[in-house]
């Protein structure tokens, strides 16, 4: 049974790479223009008393159209963990041990997209997507600490 998990969750990352990739392709092939304003958050940023800064979590971000985001840069790297091939997370944005499904960014506009695919039973599918959010909060926070604009799905 967790064999054919593993093949319905496999089979759809293909799937949804397939899906991504003409996008990404077609951005990049587009000129860029660098944006006026290159700081995509539009929370708050705190500082702590020894001058770490850091964004409230419970502050909602804006809502993004992917083809629009996709458009502000053309210099994206599309990594996907494929069976038998371990992906690491670029070093460049932050070092990690945890492994995305999907992780697309560009330095230019150091911006990331971590995608993370949720395949389970329907009974057990908001538990799953919880536990899934939850491994990939610090990821989340440490790529934006380091002043990368981070969307995780």
């Amino acid at each position: 049974m967790a064999q054919m998990g593993l093949w319905i969750h496999d089979q759809t990352l293909k799937t949804v790479a397939d899906g991504i990739m003409p996008f990404i392709e077609e951005a990049n092939q587009e000129s860029y223009i660098p944006p006026e304003d290159t700081n995509c958050m539009t929370t708050i940023k705190f500082r702590t008393a020894d001058g770490v800064t850091y964004r409230n979590p419970a502050l909602p971000l804006p809502k993004r159209d992917p083809t629009n985001l996709l458009q502000k840069a053309n210099d994206w790297e599309f990594l996907m963990a494929e069976e038998h091939k371990q992906v690491v997370f670029p070093p460049i944005i932050t070092e990690t041990a945890k492994r995305c499904d999907i992780t697309i960014y560009s330095e230019k506009t150091k911006t990331v997209i971590i995608i993370e695919l949720t395949v389970q039973m329907d009974e057990n599918l908001s538990n799953a997507n919880a536990r899934k959010k939850s491994k990939y909060q610090d990821l989340v926070a440490d790529c934006e600490n380091r002043g990368w604009c981070t969307t995780h799905r």
